[in-house]
């Protein structure tokens, strides 16, 4: 099942593609982090997880005032105070006043009623805002749900497609990674965020929703001989320039040698074994073929290459770098990404060489549909 980013659409496409050897599920999906189809899942004020809530002062609210225009603005306690005075009798030395005069039966001063005034009003904002509160929960709460029941109508559907029995393997296209499996590219990350669950405002939502239906492991088996060879056919020119080794490199070398006519290996030296140098004497002996070994320090020098190759050529990749860079690849050339490191193909792009580049991944994207009901192996 390959899911890949797809923006504007309302719910997810899963799509059948039938391709003769194995069958593809292909999901197109419009998704973000914490966001389903346009649905926001957190709480505007709420950080995502793995973010640190941003943190403000508070600014003290300024008295009430009310405002006169061309005079001064005093607090509104002021100017009660101004247009209802106190009285100096009752004071030492003043008249004694009655209890008419004292006030008793007489209605509660202006000033006094105003402050209860001001205690009730906030005490009503503090129901709205608690009531406001609440409706938001209880809209995140159906987000929620709504998310949940088109998450396990998806699995439903690709189990269905799928085919029962059948080992069924996920893909995930880098820009909808992250939002559904909270892992980047390597995985690192998902133990570590589904621990954090249910943490309050910082726990994950649409990951730990997804995981709940979709377990099925991710695809790893890039290098594989049976996925290596779908995309060896796009080796359409005569020179070939092997990037690092797999497993299936030395029988990979003896099918197509006959539409070789020069081949160079470039790998780390730790892989550079005596059973490598050993198979690169016998097929020079066998096929007259002489193949260019060339080694460099680590996996990590892939990056410093200055020269791949001088002529146009296959460049048959089985590197994990994703700084590779493609200024020593001859313009012409065509890039098979058998890793399917989507950061290569950005780096070819952008650099502007006139590189032809293909993975297991753009073939997925863009592959025809061949069949309306597709047989499963």
């Amino acid at each position: 099942m390959f899911f890949y980013k797809k923006r504007g659409l309302q719910a997810p496409e899963p799509e059948p593609v039938g391709l003769k050897s194995y069958m593809l599920v292909r999901v197109a999906m419009d998704v973000g982090e914490e966001e389903w189809f346009g649905e926001k899942l957190r709480l505007p004020e709420e950080t995502a997880w793995g973010e640190e809530p941003e943190t403000a002062a508070v600014p003290k609210p300024a008295p009430e005032t009310r405002f006169c225009p061309g005079k001064k603005r005093i607090p509104f306690g002021g100017l009660l105070r101004a247009i209802w005075p106190r009285r100096d009798r009752g004071r030492e030395g003043g008249p004694k006043p009655n209890a008419a005069e004292a006030g008793e039966g007489q209605p509660e001063p202006l000033e006094r009623t105003g402050g209860r005034l001001r205690k009730n009003r906030r005490k009503q904002a503090v129901r709205e805002q608690a009531e406001n509160r609440e409706a938001l929960l209880a809209g995140q709460a159906e987000r929620i749900r709504i998310t949940e029941a088109a998450v396990r109508k998806l699995a439903l559907q690709a189990a269905e497609l799928a085919g029962e029995g059948n080992t069924c393997y996920c893909v995930y296209e880098n820009s909808v990674r992250r939002a559904l499996t909270g892992e980047k590219k390597n995985g690192q990350e998902t133990a570590a965020v589904l621990r954090n669950a249910g943490t309050g405002g910082s726990g994950p939502i649409l990951p730990v929703i997804w995981r709940r239906y979709f377990e099925q492991r991710e695809f790893a088996d890039y290098g594989g001989r049976f996925w290596v060879e779908q995309l060896m056919p796009e080796a359409a020119l005569p020179h070939f320039v092997i990037l690092g080794t797999a497993a299936c490199v030395p029988e990979l070398i003896e099918k197509y040698a006959g539409r070789m006519k020069s081949l160079k290996w470039i790998l780390p030296e730790a892989d550079c074994t005596e059973e490598v140098q050993e198979f690169v004497e016998n097929f020079y002996i066998d096929s007259g073929l002489a193949v260019s070994l060339q080694t460099i320090p680590s996996a990590g020098e892939f990056r410093r290459l200055r020269q791949i190759c001088v002529l146009p050529s296959n460049i048959i990749d089985f590197t994990d770098e994703s700084g590779m860079g493609t200024c020593g690849a001859a313009g012409g050339s065509i890039w098979l990404d058998m890793r399917s490191v989507e950061e290569k193909k950005r780096r070819i792009q952008g650099h502007g060489a006139e590189v032809t580049y293909i993975s297991m991944k753009e073939k997925w994207k863009y592959v025809q549909r061949r069949c309306k009901s597709p047989v499963l192996p």
